[in-house]
């Protein structure tokens, strides 16, 4: 009697052990697939942001600065007159209206007939602008 309750208890042991040791094993699996799939998701953010910076390196915009030693011709006057955080009102008043409205991105932009346009902020501020 004594012989097969060792043998009951030991099986039972035996099975409790087995499960321990399987379940370690798929939660080590689990833990080591999280932390794959962590990693490329790092990786993928990483290269998106590489990405992302590129297209904004080609996105970037020469602000014509007012050149007080050059010779105003005409019609490049009002142009001269445009200055940094003027709204959306101002430049109608000063330029007239736009040949043509566009949208890109985060930026409004006006084109003018004889080549200048106008680009505003988000909030409807000048940010910058080409002269034609």
């Amino acid at each position: 009697m004594k012989n097969r309750t060792f043998f009951f208890v030991s099986l039972a042991l035996l099975f409790c052990l087995a499960a321990t040791i399987a379940g370690a094993a798929a939660t080590s699996a689990q833990k080591q697939s999280v932390e794959e799939r962590v990693a490329l998701l790092e990786k993928h953010v990483a290269d998106l942001q590489e990405r992302v910076s590129k297209l904004e390196k080609q996105l970037t915009w020469r602000v014509t600065p007012v050149n007080a030693g050059r010779e105003a011709k005409p019609g490049i006057a009002p142009w001269r007159a445009l200055h940094k955080g003027m709204t959306k009102d101002e430049v109608k008043k000063l330029l007239g209206e736009p040949k043509d409205m566009m949208k890109l991105n985060e930026y409004d932009i006006w084109d003018y007939a004889g080549g200048g346009s106008v680009r505003f902020d988000v909030s409807g501020r000048v940010e910058g602008w080409y002269e034609p």
